[in-house]
């Protein structure tokens, strides 16, 4: 999340996780599935309070909650993180945070969450990471990777994020939105929210759509702090604040629905291409990345479209008609088929009056 102050505590108590990313059928080498019937301590630590024990009140971001180990729940294979309307201490609201910090501190690979979001006015749900030694200083020195952050004010998209630079108030940030162009809400059903992090590069996914790059040059003349450094995950969901905004007290209790957190020692295949097209647009193109050299694809697009290249390839033109619908791209992964796929929308046609 977006924060004006962050500090926290050096630590020596870790486990190291770094990878050499693969093409295709990466390893699983950390998940949650949240399959027992509370928070694994062996995994998350709850964080407690309001920010001020870590000298950032309101969590740095001018937050309303404050945050207790039972407002993360575990039951029937899903995470559930609660706000509710109940005043502890000074504060009106009640929600969780849970870090993964000297527990599971990683350096590259792929790390991915299928999440359903909650809905109503006021939260701020993120999925995201920190650094666990802080090598440079601390934050924004050390860097943040939002993989997923979200707020009810705009439903039908999410952001992912990079914060580095110079101490607080010169941190810097930058990052891109994804957009849900078929009238769904991120509220509405689960979404795998994943990145992709290797020396020197960090890619955004949404259900194995790319839609965000960025690399150390993006952040020049600052360094670029996410190499040679272990990041942990954080999971949360903040009341009003910086990106809340104002908050509605009639959607409470509200709930972030996670259904598993997992982490691969390299890249899956993820598919690209424009996600709105004009009317009758020609030669678009697609493309399924980090599949095997000579991969066999199979794709199939919209009633009126057609294929004008690339079929049984990882590189698709396609000529589009006036009809929405998926370009979708099947292909075998060494222990089966797998399908993914890009929802495109087709701008309708123009008319002219004189």
């Amino acid at each position: 999340m977006e924060r004006l102050l962050q500090s926290l505590t050096l630590c020596c108590c870790i486990i190291i996780c770094s990878f050499q990313l693969q093409a295709q059928n990466p390893t699983l080498v950390w998940s949650d599935e949240f399959d027992g019937s509370s928070l694994d301590l062996t995994k998350w630590e709850p964080q407690i309070g309001d920010g001020c024990a870590e000298g950032i009140c309101g969590w740095g971001n001018n937050e309303l909650q404050y945050y207790q180990a039972e407002n993360a729940e575990v039951n029937n294979g899903m995470l559930s993180i609660i706000a509710k309307k109940e005043r502890v201490k000074s504060k009106a609201y009640t929600s969780a945070r849970i870090r993964t910090k000297n527990l599971a501190d990683f350096s590259y690979g792929r790390f991915e969450a299928r999440m359903k979001l909650p809905a109503g006015a006021g939260l701020w749900p993120a999925f995201w990471m920190l650094s666990t030694d802080e090598p440079n200083g601390g934050w924004p020195m050390d860097g943040e990777i939002d993989i997923m952050e979200f707020t009810s004010s705009k439903p039908d998209h999410v952001y992912g994020t990079i914060h580095y630079g110079d101490p607080y108030p010169d941190n810097q940030f930058q990052g891109n939105n994804f957009y849900l162009y078929d009238g769904s809400l991120f509220t509405d059903d689960f979404h795998e929210f994943a990145i992709e992090w290797e020396p020197g590069e960090i890619r955004w996914y949404v259900d194995d759509i790319l839609y965000s790059v960025k690399t150390a040059e993006d952040v020049a003349p600052y360094s670029w702090p996410f190499d040679n450094n272990r990041f942990h995950f954080l999971l949360n969901t903040a009341v009003g604040g910086t990106l809340g905004g104002e908050v509605d007290d009639s959607i409470f209790p509200s709930a972030m629905m996670v259904d598993y957190v997992r982490v691969y020692d390299g890249n899956k295949p993820s598919i690209r291409g424009e996600r709105v097209v004009a009317n009758q647009a020609t030669n678009a193109v697609y493309n399924v990345d980090k599949l095997s050299a000579g991969s066999n694809v199979q794709w199939a697009v919209p009633a009126d479209a057609t294929i004008v290249s690339g079929q049984g390839t990882s590189e698709l033109t396609v000529n589009f008609g006036s009809t929405s619908g998926n370009v979708s791209a099947t292909f075998d992964v060494g222990n089966g088929n797998e399908s993914i796929s890009i929802d495109v929308v087709v701008e309708p046609s123009y008319s002219k009056d004189f």
